[in-house]
């Protein structure tokens, strides 16, 4: 097998992970967070009057990255054609998020998923982290454009090569020509958010157990919570609509 077709495969059989494997990849970070908890002076910020500041500025990233995958599955109602079974979209999206950058929800999970590493305040982790989930994402971008290149062809190639593929050029946004749709929009994203919302809280805990006087943060609770709520009325509805077909 050719080494493009290789990583088209690979690809192909990460989307099915992309939502939860970095959580994965945290987990191990948080591990080096309980090993090296002796060395705070390891860890950005820890035990000063900027701690606090530090986790909330972590938080609105990864609130920065889920208005990210709002936005695109707001206005898309199949923003990747890897996550259907063989059915083909009529035409590709050229505006809205897709004006900016070629895989907004990559960008929205890579930028998401980077709040929670952060939050470790280890650097070499969060570099590590931020090295596994770009070639991580590589993979399934290449799927991606090889499934738009097999049924556009030279159409697709062409609005390729003036866009990037995962840093936005905000200079190129072109106004949505669909209407944003908000209940599909949060079905199809809060179930992420709540996984991210998770790793802060399990920080948090991890944190407050090793601290002399604990102080645990109501704000991922409440988050979670409304997240978790979203999610089950978006099952509840699916569900609904399963049976009455």
């Amino acid at each position: 097998m050719a080494l493009h077709e290789e990583l088209e495969k690979q690809g192909a059989n990460l989307s099915s992970s992309a939502k939860g494997l970095p959580l994965f990849v945290l987990i191990l970070g948080y591990i080096l967070f309980l090993a090296s908890s002796s060395y705070p002076e390891n860890y950005f910020f820890q035990n000063s009057a900027y701690e606090v500041l530090y986790e909330v500025t972590c938080l609105a990233l990864s609130m920065v990255g889920f208005t990210v995958i709002i936005y695109t599955n707001g206005y898309n109602a199949n923003p990747t054609p890897l996550n259907r079974s063989g059915e083909a979209e009529a035409d590709f999206d050229k505006t809205g998020a897709y004006s900016v950058v070629r895989h907004p929800l990559c960008s929205g999970l890579l930028i998401m998923w980077l709040g929670p590493a952060m939050a470790t305040g280890n650097l070499f982790f969060i570099v590590s982290f931020i090295l596994f989930c770009c070639v991580f994402f590589e993979r399934i971008m290449i799927a991606e454009e090889g499934h738009f290149k097999r049924k556009f062809g030279f159409k697709y190639s062409a609005w390729a090569e003036q866009v990037p593929a995962l840093i936005p050029n905000l200079a190129k946004f072109r106004k949505p020509d669909k209407k944003f749709n908000l209940v599909r929009a949060f079905k199809n994203s809060a179930g992420q958010l709540s996984i991210v919302l998770l790793t802060f809280l399990i920080l948090d805990g991890l944190k407050q157990i090793l601290a002399v006087k604990p102080d645990y943060n109501d704000l991922y609770i409440f988050l979670l919570l409304i997240s978790l709520l979203i999610t089950a009325a978006g099952e509840f509805d699916d569900s609904l609509k399963r049976k009455r077909s």
